[in-house]
């Protein structure tokens, strides 16, 4: 939401941040030349990559295309190694939407 502070970055962030990495790493790539595929500063893209800062779907589908990796896979893979997500304190039956 514009003006909204900024949440910071939970377990499905830095996960999906993680595979991102891997990904970079594995094909060699700097921060610099993905940076400037996707017309982002390098530090942006750092902080993404770190898992430090919120990544919006676009921005995620912008990089996976990138990076050649299926965005359904990233989120998907991401979701099963963070499932412990939801049974943290912050997920409550009182803060969960009711269907």
């Amino acid at each position: 939401m514009p003006g909204a502070a900024s949440k910071t970055p939970g377990p499905f962030v830095k996960e999906v941040a993680a595979v991102l990495r891997e990904k970079v790493a594995r094909e060699g790539l700097s921060h610099q030349q993905l940076a400037e595929v996707l017309d982002v500063s390098r530090g942006q893209l750092s902080k993404i990559l770190a898992g430090n800062k919120q990544i919006e779907l676009e921005q995620l589908d912008e990089i996976c295309w990138a990076l050649g990796l299926s965005f359904r896979d990233v989120v998907v893979n991401a979701d099963k190694a963070t499932s412990f997500r939801h049974t943290s304190d912050e997920w409550t039956t009182e803060t969960a939407v009711r269907r």
